[in-house]
Parts: C-alpha cells; structure tokens; sequence
C-alpha cells in the first residue's frame, strides 16, 4: 500500500484522538478538568516539531495532525479560562531539546534525528503532568484519556512503514496513552481504596512519584 493511501485505521486514529479533545474541553470550562498548561503547551511545541519531521519523511501521522488541533484548543480553552500557566525549568529543559533537535537535524539532514530528539523531549515533559495525575486522577477527564486510547490504538494499527519516521511516533503515542490511563483511570477506584492500594504495581508507582 502506497504511503500516503488513506485507510480506515488512519481515520479511526484521527476520530479517537480528535474526539478525545471534546470532553476535556467540556471539562475545562466546567472547572472538573484541571490540566498542566505549561505541559500543553510543550506537547504542542514536540507535535509540531515530529510532524514537520515526519512529512520531510513523506509520512503522515493523521492523529498526530489530531493531536496538534486539539492542543491548540486546549491551550485557547485554558486562556479562556484564565488557568495559571505553571511553566518550570522541566519545561524549558524540553523546548530547549526540541530546538536542539532542529538544529542537528539542520545540520545532519536527516528528520529521524528530530524525531527521536522531540519524542524524548516529550517523555521527559510528561513527567511533571504524570506525577500530577497520580496525586488528584479527579483532574484529568477519564472519557478523554480513553478517546485517546482508542486513537493510539488504530494509530499503530494505520502503521505503512516500520521505520523510525513511520512507526516510532505512533509506538510511543500508545505507550505514553497507556501509562497515563493507569494513572488517570484510578479516580474509578476511590470509592474501593483497600482493594486498590493493595495491588503491588500501585504501591511501587505511589511510592516513586509520591515521595
């Protein structure tokens, strides 16, 4: 199949994702969603910069163009409401990874270096939101992490070519969407705490982003 061929799993990647921006956006504005901001806006920075490496790859992630979308109306949606910004060093560690990631790619020529520059720049930033996650789940929208779930999902399944341009973004999508759907859905079981607390891979992750 020819790269830039449009499949159901491309579409599907798209409407999980982009639908995954609707009920966190309702969230927002209802003040029941609280998210990182600075964390946003630095997703938004290492979207873009992978996006623009992947087309130079002549590949194109369609729930990462979703992604994109959706952080600019995040962000617009947190402006609306006047959220604080809470920009740390965490976050200027990660744009300066991306600038540096464009200018090696300059350098180097290759768009695979931007690539994997910009999705360590990403894990590294979602850090700071994953530890905020674990100590209030009740701050992010569980139908929105699961609509991003399902994007992540049909993303790897859309997957043409198992190259570092066509696969390892979408790889990593899921992976990070599976981490913090762990984090995120615990907020379903507060109602059961001796039950949860008891599981041993929770009392290990409580452990190492609670201290």
């Amino acid at each position: 199949m020819e790269t830039g061929s449009v499949t159901v799993y491309d579409l599907l990647a798209f409407g999980f994702s982009a639908a995954a921006y609707v009920p966190y956006v309702r969230g927002i504005l209802k003040r029941t969603t609280l998210p990182t901001m600075s964390s946003w806006i630095s997703w938004l920075i290492m979207d873009t910069a992978i996006l623009v490496a992947a087309l130079a790859k002549h590949e194109l992630p369609y729930q990462l163009t979703a992604y994109i979308v959706g952080c600019v109306v995040v962000i617009g949606t947190n402006l609306y409401v006047k959220a604080s910004l809470g920009w740390t060093k965490l976050d200027s560690f990660c744009v300066g990874l991306v600038i540096l990631a464009a200018v090696l790619w300059s350098q180097s020529g290759d768009p695979n270096v931007a690539i994997v520059l910009s999705l360590t720049a990403m894990f590294v930033g979602s850090i700071s939101m994953c530890i905020n996650d674990w100590a209030d789940p009740h701050r992010e929208s569980s139908l929105a992490w699961l609509c991003n779930l399902g994007g992540a999902i049909f993303g790897v399944c859309a997957i043409k070519n198992w190259t570092i341009a066509g696969a390892l973004s979408p790889v990593f999508f899921l992976t990070l969407s599976i981490v913090f759907n762990i984090v995120i859905q615990r907020q379903w079981f507060d109602a059961r705490p001796n039950r949860f607390s008891n599981i041993p891979l929770f009392k290990l992750l409580d452990r190492l982003l609670m201290r």
